[in-house]
């Protein structure tokens, strides 16, 4: 490793914007950075109660934990995951009210 003193910001691992990038170019790097704040992992791989869905905001890591089990599913062939982008919004049935009124999907 360089010296600070001769160290050029190209020298510096910056990364990738998201996981699914990160873990394509530089699994090795996401190995050693990725971090499971609140021990999520064993819920998410969890074989005893097999299906999880990962919600919640841009930018929490809901795509890290996606990537951090795809690498672990690589190696241990136990699970799989479904990108909702892959499943056609038509698969989904709609749930209406007695009106008619579609109240949400299923």
């Amino acid at each position: 490793m360089k010296e600070l003193n001769n160290l050029n910001f190209g020298d510096l691992l910056v990364g990738y914007l998201d996981a699914e990038t990160e873990v394509r170019y530089n699994s090795d790097s996401f190995e050693e950075f990725f971090y499971d704040l609140n021990d999520t992992l064993p819920k998410l791989n969890n074989l005893n109660r097999p299906t999880a869905l990962v919600i919640g905001r841009k930018g929490v890591g809901k795509s890290a934990y996606a990537a951090k089990m795809q690498l672990l599913n690589n190696e241990l062939r136990e699970s799989f995951i479904i990108s909702l982008n892959e499943v056609s919004y038509n698969d989904f049935v709609k749930i209406s009210d007695n009106k008619g009124n579609v109240i949400g999907t299923q």
